[in-house]
């Protein structure tokens, strides 16, 4: 169950902040406006993509103090006109081209973004996540900072004590299936619900896969941090509108399924999974299991 914290001060302040400056009539910033393109180019809003997710961005000021309740979140790495949404991780519209390079940063709640500024004197320029793609930002972030919590070293003794579903070499670690079971009845009803499942690599390297259902999509959050062969990022956000159970027809295997496909046969699974190619289906494999269970630890 995700944890909602009251809001720190220096939030709360912020948004005084930009009360006032309504209030009094501030309607607009010369330093915020110079960050931006000409609003002529193209009708979208400003916007970042990180981990394959869309911030889509409110100008709300500047600031000379990062706040603490802050981290790094990247750097941009290209900036497009605002005539379309950005396609490419790390890449922003709606910005200046000397943005290219710059650090970013997202406050603990996910609400905020701070662009750094290359002036004389250190500053920020402020931009708030907006509208329900904010929601969906504020819901993964949380998703991510959760699995951020979790050992190096993880086992069984672990999982079961964490509440977490553990997965060793196609089979479910017995204390933790009725996890599994329950997450799969509540969202077979429509009820939001939220699983944790931790796999491994060759190496016993975990792999933590973070899924919310929140009655109408699935949200995950794939955590490859503690693996030793990574590739380029740490964490993978998955967005999809169902979530199947297939079977193997002669093993009686399960295969469990993140999928925008509203029918999806073995078939199409295992050709997907033949050519290592499951974005040719609009799926994930969340996990794939035999019947039986295993008690041992790692």
């Amino acid at each position: 169950m995700l944890n909602y914290k009251k809001p720190t001060s220096w939030i709360m302040a912020v948004a005084v902040i930009l009360v006032i400056a309504v209030g009094i009539g501030l309607l607009s910033n010369p330093r915020q406006e110079a960050a931006l393109m000409d609003r002529s180019i193209g009708s979208y809003k400003p916007a970042l993509m990180v981990n394959d997710t869309i911030y889509w961005l409110g100008t709300g000021g500047n600031t000379k103090v990062l706040p603490e309740a802050s981290r790094l979140f990247g750097q941009i790495k290209a900036v497009s006109p605002p005539n379309g949404p950005p396609d490419e991780n790390f890449e922003a519209i709606g910005l200046r081209e000397d943005y290219v390079g710059r650090d970013f940063f997202i406050s603990t709640d996910g609400n905020l973004i701070f662009i750094e500024q290359q002036d004389n004197e250190k500053e920020y320029l402020i931009l708030i996540a907006e509208g329900a793609e904010k929601k969906a930002n504020v819901l993964l972030f949380t998703m991510t900072e959760r699995l951020k919590q979790f050992p190096e070293q993880y086992g069984n003794e672990n999982a079961e004590e964490d509440g977490v579903v553990s997965v060793l070499q196609g089979r479910i670690y017995e204390g933790t299936r009725s996890l599994f079971d329950s997450f799969s009845a509540s969202t077979a009803e429509g009820k939001a619900s939220q699983i944790i499942v931790v796999g491994y690599t060759t190496e016993n390297d975990p792999i933590f896969k973070n899924v919310v259902y929140d009655g109408r999509q699935y949200f995950a959050v794939i955590d490859r941090s503690r693996d030793k062969f990574k590739g380029d990022y740490d964490y993978t956000n998955l967005r999809y509108d169902y979530l199947k159970a297939i079977t193997h027809p002669e093993t009686g295997s399960k295969f469990i399924i993140l999928t925008n496909k509203d029918e999806l046969t073995f078939e199409e699974l295992r050709d997907a999974q033949i050519a290592s190619d499951m974005e040719s289906i609009d799926s994930y494999e969340l996990l794939s299991y035999s019947l039986s269970s295993f008690n041992r630890e790692l």
